[in-house]
């Protein structure tokens, strides 16, 4: 009874010592004095384990680390823990410090075929203990992570004692703004545009299974802004498009959006739209001679003063107008300037007062008609105004142009 006892014993310990040299990654850190193969205490000793010892989901090779291409051959076995390619794609690489007595901890595989190869969905085993523990201590390892979840860069195995996380989703965003000035800048007083679609295209994928073209829409908010989440999209290039509308004119495009791997969550921001009206109803709201001269000394230069009051009743907000004031009268009349132009900036409901001087002398006396025409443009590239009709004025103001004569008597007869 006793040796059947003890026999029972030693195959129980064979069989524990099995089990631990096929786990690899449960096995114990060997004693100074042992020279046990499969013991390992850091990243590197465990990149170098020899291949009876290697129960990894992927399989580099000694000493080599997996890059993420090679993970993302191999999503089945990654399904398990929740884990899709969008994981695979945008998980940050960085570096994980786990404890000894951290309950962390990740899976094997039963049998791997060889360094280059993967495991079997259907070997993939959970662990049989932490991570801590299997290193004998604290361990730093290189791993792609998201929210806690996590895979070994040195094996491929993820991380088996949470439940699957949400996944890395990266954006783009950007605002549609009504420029105002028009210099593409989005200044402090220029407010966002709501309510307008925006279209998010890929034009490229650095991944396959993607075809370019349209993926997503949106529609800017009240404050202008705008949200893509590349929930299911892969690493790309990407273009932002916005809707066309008639009578308006685009001032700022956003040039072609990068979305490298490893982004995380980041959003890339920055992809704005500046945007103005075509259309601006520019009003010529009063011409008039301003406290004109009872009258004109002959040769002699008088400067008569002509104001415009102008107006822009918009859509546009601002827009740049030219004002041109054209002077006529009689021949014996020297009129200078006989045309002259201004040019002036119209903000939406707001009045501007233009005053414009010419100088006439007139030779002969007599009664003198001066015809005054105003005539007002916009000068704005890609502005027109909808009724010109309101930009022309024009009136007749009659001065009398006097002279003086010392006029004697010679000599006086009696016929």
């Amino acid at each position: 009874m006793v040796r059947s006892s003890v026999r029972i014993a030693r195959v129980i310990a064979v069989l524990v010592a099995v089990v631990l040299s096929l786990s690899g990654l449960g096995a114990a850190p060997a004693a100074a004095h042992h020279d046990f193969s499969c013991a390992f205490h850091d990243e590197t000793e465990f990149k170098n384990l020899p291949p009876g010892c290697r129960n990894f989901l992927i399989d580099p090779g000694v000493g080599n680390s997996l890059t993420r291409a090679k993970l993302m051959a191999h999503p089945e076995l990654y399904a398990k823990q929740g884990i899709n390619e969008q994981f695979l794609w945008h998980a940050r690489e960085t570096v994980r410090h786990v404890g000894k007595d951290e309950t962390v901890s990740w899976n094997r595989c039963a049998y791997v075929p060889g360094a280059g190869n993967a495991c079997d969905p259907g070997s993939v085993l959970s662990s049989i203990t932490t991570i801590g523990r299997q290193f004998g201590g604290a361990v730093t390892l290189t791993v792609l992570e998201h929210a806690g979840m996590f895979i070994g860069l040195a094996c491929g195995n993820v991380r088996d004692d949470v439940p699957p996380p949400e996944m890395p989703t990266p954006g783009i965003a950007g605002s549609k703004f009504l420029d105002r000035d028009r210099d593409g800048g989005w200044d402090g007083d220029e407010p966002g545009l709501g309510g307008w679609r925006i279209d998010l295209h890929l034009v490229e994928s650095f991944v396959g299974g993607f075809a370019p073209g349209k993926v997503r829409e949106t529609t800017t908010a009240s404050d202008g802004g705008y949200l893509f989440r590349l929930d299911g999209l892969p690493p790309g290039r990407y273009r932002v498009t916005e809707e066309s509308r008639p009578g308006w004119a685009q001032t700022r495009q956003p040039a072609d959006v990068t979305v490298p791997f490893g982004i995380g969550n980041d959003v890339v921001k920055g992809n704005d739209f500046g945007n103005v009206e075509t259309r601006a109803d520019v009003v010529k709201a009063s011409f008039e001679l301003i406290d004109p001269p009872l009258e004109l000394r002959a040769d002699q230069p008088t400067e008569l003063l002509v104001r415009a009051t102008l107006r822009n009743d918009g859509p546009a907000d601002i827009v740049d107008v030219t004002d041109t004031l054209t002077v006529g009268g009689l021949e014996d009349c020297a009129i200078l300037p006989r045309r002259q132009t201004v040019t002036r900036r119209l903000v939406e409901g707001q009045v501007v007062v233009v005053d414009l001087a010419v100088t006439v002398t007139c030779g002969d006396p007599s009664f003198h008609p001066f015809d005054f025409a105003n005539d007002l443009a916009v000068a704005t590239p890609g502005v027109t105004d909808p009724d010109p009709g309101d930009n022309h004025r024009e009136f007749t103001h009659t001065i009398p142009v006097i002279d003086l004569a010392d006029i004697s008597v010679d000599e006086v007869v009696l016929d």
